[in-house]
Formats: C-alpha cells, structure tokens, sequence
C-alpha cells in the first residue's frame, strides 16, 4: 500500500491534521509503531520531507487480518463423561490435567458450557460452571502464547516480600492497643526498625494493606501460636508455654492442673505399663 503523508490522511479519514499528529505523537511516547484511526490501523515512519521540512512521518494502512475461524460446536451431540480428561480435584488441577482439558476443548465438538457443566456434575461440584469456562478459556489462550510454560502454576514460587517475623510480631502486639489496626501496628514496627518517621493519620510502610492481609493469612496458615493467639488471646502463650527443658519419656508423662491461678506441673513417677 502507498504511503501517505498526515495531510492526505487526514483528508481521506475527515479528521484535522493536528488530530493525527496528536495520536502520533502518543503512540512514539508509548513505543508503538501504529496509529488506531476510526477503526483502521495505520503504521507510521519518519521520512525526509519535501522542500526543506525535515523528517515527517509518513502512513501506510496496515491490511486487516482475515476473521479468526470459529470453533466449530455440536449442541446436538451427548457429551459422555467418560470422554472427559480424569481430574483429581476440580479446586487444583495439575499442569497435565490442564494441558489434557485444553487439548480436549479444542479437538471436541462440545460446546465449552457442556464441558464445564460435565465435569462440574462428574466430581459433584457446587462450584459454578461460568467460573469454570472462564479458567478453561484463560488456560487455553496461555497455552497458545507460552506453550505447557503457560500452564505452569506460579503461585507460591516466589518468597513472601513483607518481613514475616515483623508481621508476626504485629499480630500479637496489636492485641492490647486500642483502636489501632494491626496494619498500622505494622507500620509503627516497620518506621521504629528501620528510624523512619510515621504519618499515623496516612500510616505506609514497605508493603500495601492488601500484601500485609495475605501475609497475615499466611502466618494464620502456617504458624500454630499466631492461629491459636487469635482464638484463644493471651491464653494461647500459657498452652505454647515449653516444659523448661525438661525431656518426656513418654506420652502424659507431664500434667498441669487447670482452674487454679498456679500453674502446679504434675509428674507420674510410676507409669502404668
């Protein structure tokens, strides 16, 4: 196709001259070599202008590309659910599993709403089969663009970026301070650490409010005394409290006797065999 410079293109689109220079202009700031024009897509390059005006850009339309065929669908035929690709758990599928389903949404004739019900309904699932489509679908444009890599789970691979003793410890000091959020806590911590100052009007620290709950999730997951605190307030440091060194020999060797303001640990020197 033939060039065309921004005041042909400009005549041949009923657009002004400065309009065109405008979407160029936006278009070199974000790196792209395209303009978008009343629905046509237009490359540009800089040329040498005529009669002493320097470098222009010039426009050539770029040829539409032919329409995607459409996956072609049966409603008419039963989908069996012995064809379906076996998946352990419908809550946490496997690279393999998710490489097996995509393989068969694209080489069945299954519309994807009966595949997602099918398997919904195989594994009774209360799950909704439009979450499950959309994952299928996600799935299958990854696999196009970055092969079995795509499918690859990466949640979890990388380590948490907030401090977790830090958060930890935020967890089970806020406890006793009124009106104040564990994140704020977290953020006093973090500002008293590292001898920062702290707006606590707009308290920040080094992570968002939404990373430092998805830690604190984490550490609830993960760490029995942060779970136990939670439920149980302080009384969670006298049941985590260690038996001062002392080794057991066998299960119940060591007892404390509750609802008394003493904590009397009872030994039974003659165990029962």
């Amino acid at each position: 196709m033939s060039q065309l410079t921004s005041a042909q293109l400009s005549e041949q689109s009923k657009v002004t001259k400065q309009y065109i220079q405008s979407l160029t202009k936006k278009a070199v700031d974000k790196g792209l070599s395209h303009i978008n024009l009343k629905g046509e897509k237009f490359s540009f390059a800089q040329v040498q202008g005529i009669g002493g005006r320097g470098l222009v850009y010039a426009y050539t339309q770029v040829a539409k590309n032919s329409a995607k065929p459409k996956r072609r669908v049966n409603n008419k035929v039963a989908l069996n659910p012995l064809e379906l690709p076996v998946i352990a758990d419908l809550n946490k599928f496997t690279t393999d599993e998710k490489q097996a389903l995509v393989s068969f949404y694209h080489t069945s004739k299954h519309p994807l709403s009966h595949i997602a019900q099918a398997l919904i309904m195989a594994h009774g699932s209360s799950g909704k089969a439009s979450s499950l489509e959309a994952k299928i679908k996600r799935w299958s444009k990854a696999f196009k663009e970055k092969g079995r890599a795509g499918l690859e789970d990466k949640r979890g691979g990388k380590a948490f970026k907030a401090d977790l003793e830090l958060v930890q410890q935020a967890i089970l000091g806020a406890g006793d301070m009124h009106n104040t959020s564990i994140y704020s806590f977290y953020c006093h911590l973090y500002a008293t650490r590292h001898g920062l100052s702290i707006n606590y009007k707009n308290p920040t620290s080094d992570i968002s409010e939404s990373a430092f709950n998805r830690t604190v999730k984490h550490l609830i997951n993960t760490r029995q005394l942060v779970r136990d605190y939670l439920r149980l307030g302080q009384d969670a440091f006298v049941y985590a409290e260690p038996s001062f060194g002392r080794n057991w020999e066998y299960p119940n060797q060591q007892w404390e006797v509750d609802a008394t303001p003493l904590h009397i640990p009872l030994q039974d020197e003659h165990p029962l065999q």
